[in-house]
């Protein structure tokens, strides 16, 4: 596109229409979005709503683009910017996620396990590891073995 300019976590809709990322270079990081053909921007997350860095995950089947920020994930419109939906993250915190590449699902690393969400249903998070509470640690320092989920295939049914 050539407008992108100091954006990480970039992300092209399955259409090929649109792009979304990070803006490295503005206060908050603001989750950008553009129009993949003519490189235009076409929404940009307010600074005043972001108190700390997040993640932009990618867009789903609708054409949705969620990012993760302040234990909260977001579903943007892609074009407008409109707020979809918000959903609270994992219980235990989160520390990395991952949206599956058909868009369907939600897996997230938290202090205590693996959580994933899936999108088409209402059902919240579910649980698919827990730590033993020795190992779960539970705050930043703490010895313990986080697991970071690094990559789901085409489903996002196995991780």
């Amino acid at each position: 596109l050539g407008t992108l300019g100091d954006t990480t976590n970039a992300h092209l809709s399955a259409d090929g229409r649109w792009a979304a990322g990070l803006a490295l270079n503005a206060p908050g990081r603001p989750l950008v979005a553009w129009d993949a053909v003519t490189g235009a921007e076409v929404f940009r997350e307010s600074a005043a709503e972001i108190t700390r860095s997040g993640t932009a995950l990618g867009f789903d089947r609708g054409g949705g683009v969620w990012m993760s920020r302040d234990h909260k994930y977001v579903r943007y419109e892609g074009p407008s910017g409109r707020v979809l939906r918000v959903v609270e993250g994992p219980p235990g915190g989160e520390l990395r996620s991952l949206l599956a590449p058909d868009g369907s699902r939600i897996v997230a690393s938290t202090y205590t396990g693996l959580a994933v969400l899936d999108l088409d249903t209402p059902a919240g998070w579910r649980a698919v590891e827990i730590r033993p509470a020795d190992r779960a640690g539970g705050c930043p320092g703490a010895k313990s073995t986080w697991v970071y989920p690094a990559a789901l295939n085409a489903t996002g049914r196995r991780l």
